[in-house]
């Protein structure tokens, strides 16, 4: 009697352990896939003319102000309704990126960093 009452709880545990060990771990042996994969726009076309815009864009923590090493800043231009990547630099050490060459017209910029949000803005790009 005691083995059968006892079987429900058995029973939960063990279920309970089997959903923690595949949502932490996975399934053991199995091979790990991004979940997320770096999204690449093609560049802008060579004839694409009016390309004499230029950004300085600066990147900083939000709540000390310190530049952000390591951050990646890219321009996609939006051009016909499709993005096109204008213009891709790393920040310097003041947290600087000059992004050069960039076509008139409709722009997003994006700035990513390893362990924060991307942040992003939307401007118009102007000779």
């Amino acid at each position: 009697m005691i083995l059968i009452e006892a079987a429900p709880r058995i029973l939960r545990a063990v279920l309970a352990s089997v959903i923690v060990v595949l949502a932490l771990g996975g399934i053991p042996g199995a091979v790990l896939h991004d979940v997320l994969r770096e999204q690449v726009a093609p560049p802008v076309h060579a004839d694409v003319k009016d390309r004499d815009g230029a950004l300085d864009v600066t990147v900083r923590d939000r709540a000390s102000g310190v530049p952000v090493r390591g951050a990646r800043v890219q321009a996609l231009a939006l051009l016909g309704g499709q993005a096109y990547l204008a213009a891709a630099r790393d920040v310097d050490a003041r947290g600087v990126a000059h992004l050069a060459a960039l076509p008139h017209g409709e722009t997003w910029v994006l700035a990513n960093a390893p362990g924060r949000a991307r942040a992003s803005t939307h401007l118009v790009v102007e000779g």
